[in-house]
């Protein structure tokens, strides 16, 4: 943080335009420019808070979870351009093969930047098996 600071407070420092020198000044002042020290700028004072106070994010909020073969994604088909859900078969770089639930999309390889983890709650597969095994349980006990 400290580091940090030194940077702003030097970059800030630097982008300052310096005023022009006031000719009346100097010949009132009667020094000689090589008499003259440079006086040296105070540093602006840079509030970066307490380290205390501040709560480091959780980095798992700001990275997406990587695709994994056999998760569930909702994935905007590269021919027909509508969002469809599917499965990951292959992960492969920028691109995964998808497996559309659809029958007539098939399998494409769609890239990474359209492909999105589908929320539990909106995977119509996941309810469905959780239905059947909740009705397992329920003949069972």
């Amino acid at each position: 943080r400290e580091a940090w600071a030194k940077r702003l407070a030097e970059a800030s420092a630097a982008a300052k335009p310096k005023p022009a020198p006031d000719p009346a000044a100097k010949a009132d002042s009667g020094a000689d420019d090589a008499d003259a020290e440079p006086k040296p700028e105070p540093e602006p004072a840079v509030d970066d808070g307490d380290a205390r106070d501040a709560s480091p994010a959780p980095v798992d909020d700001w990275n997406p979870k990587p695709f994994e073969v056999g998760d569930r994604v909702a994935a905007r088909h590269p021919r027909v351009l509508n969002v469809n859900t599917g499965s990951i078969l292959i992960v492969r770089g920028k691109r995964h093969l998808v497996q559309f639930d659809r029958i007539e999309l098939g399998v494409e390889p769609v890239r990474d930047i359209n492909i999105a983890h589908l929320p539990h709650h909106l995977d119509a597969l996941l309810l469905e098996e959780e239905e059947k095994e909740r009705e397992a349980a329920a003949a069972a006990a």
